[in-house]
C-alpha cells in the first residue's frame, strides 16, 4: 500500500491500518489476483488499482460512520456492538464484506452471493484470513429473504456495483431489520432517481435517509454511498420469486397502477 493510500485512510477515513490488517490485506490481494487467472473475479488486475476501487473503496463505508456520529450520534453502535450483524448482498470477490471484516472482526458478517466460481474464492479467502463469525451462503436473495433464519435479521445491509436501485432495495430491505440501514455504493446517480423511489420505498418499509459523496485517492469521478433505514416490517409477498424484481421492477409496477 502507497503512502497515498495511507494518507487517503488516515485523513479521510479515520482509518489507521494496523500491521496485522495490512498482512491481510496483501494475502487477500496476492489471492485475488492469483484465483483471477482461472476465474475472472474481477476486471481490475493492476495490484494499486485493487488497493484504490476494490479495498478502499469497500472502506469509505467509514464516511457514513462519520455522517451517523455528527447527525444521530450512534456511531458507537456499530463500531463496538458484539454480535452486531451484517449481511453483503452480491458479495462477488468479497467487496465490501471482507475488507470491512478485516477491519472489524466482531462483526457477524454473511456473505451473499449466487455464482458457484465466487463462492469457492470466499470459502477460500475467508479460510486463508482465519476470519471467524463470517457466513458464506450460495443463494440469491429472493430465496434467503423468504428464509426465517435470514429475513429482517441483519442491522446492516450493503451491495455495491449496483445499477438499478429499485431492484436492489427490494432484494435487501426484506433482510434488513426495523431500525436497521442499508448502504448501496453507485458510481452515478441522479436527485430524481431518489425522487422515483419514494413509492418503492412505502412498499418495502423503507425510507431515504441521505446521499453521500466522496471522491477515490488519486481520482477525479465523484462516487455515492446512498443510504437508506428500515422504518417497519417487509410485506411478507416481498421479495418476489427469483428473476422478477430485475424483469418487472417495481416502481414501473407502482407507476402503472
Amino acid at each position: 500500500m502507497n503512502s497515498q493510500f495511507q494518507d487517503y485512510l488516515k485523513n479521510n477515513l479515520d482509518l489507521d491500518l494496523s500491521p496485522k490488517e495490512i498482512s491481510d490485506f496483501k494475502t487477500y490481494l496476492a489471492e485475488l489476483i492469483a484465483y483471477n487467472k482461472k476465474f475472472n473475479l474481477t476486471r481490475i488486475i493492476d495490484p494499486e488499482k485493487i488497493w484504490c476501487f476494490h479495498f478502499i473503496d469497500s472502506l469509505t463505508l467509514q464516511i457514513f460512520f462519520r455522517f451517523l456520529k455528527s447527525n444521530l450520534n450512534n456511531t458507537d453502535y456499530f463500531l463496538s456492538k458484539p454480535g452486531f450483524k451484517v449481511i453483503d448482498i452480491g458479495s462477488g470477490a468479497g467487496f465490501p464484506g471482507i475488507p470491512l471484516k478485516i477491519i472489524y472482526p466482531f462483526w457477524e458478517m454473511t456473505l451473499l452471493e449466487s455464482t458457484r466460481k465466487k463462492i469457492f474464492f470466499l470459502e477460500t479467502i475467508t479460510k486463508k484470513l482465519h476470519l471467524q463469525k463470517i457466513n458464506v451462503v450460495w443463494n440469491r436473495a429472493e430465496t434467503i429473504a423468504q428464509d426465517r433464519n435470514y429475513r429482517q435479521q441483519y442491522e446492516l445491509g450493503l451491495m455495491r456495483a449496483l445499477s438499478d436501485l429499485t431492484i436492489g432495495l427490494e432484494l435487501s430491505l426484506p433482510l434488513i431489520r426495523p431500525d436497521g440501514y442499508m448502504v448501496f455504493w453507485k458510481s452515478e446517480i441522479n436527485k430524481n432517481e431518489i425522487s422515483a423511489i419514494k413509492p418503492v420505498l412505502k412498499i418495502l418499509g423503507g425510507e431515504f435517509l441521505t446521499l453521500l459523496e466522496y471522491i477515490l485517492p488519486g481520482q477525479e469521478t465523484k462516487r455515492n454511498l446512498v443510504i437508506f433505514k428500515k422504518v417497519h416490517e417487509t410485506p411478507e409477498k416481498y421479495p418476489r420469486r427469483a428473476g422478477i424484481p430485475s424483469k418487472y421492477p417495481l416502481n414501473k409496477i407502482v407507476t402503472a397502477m
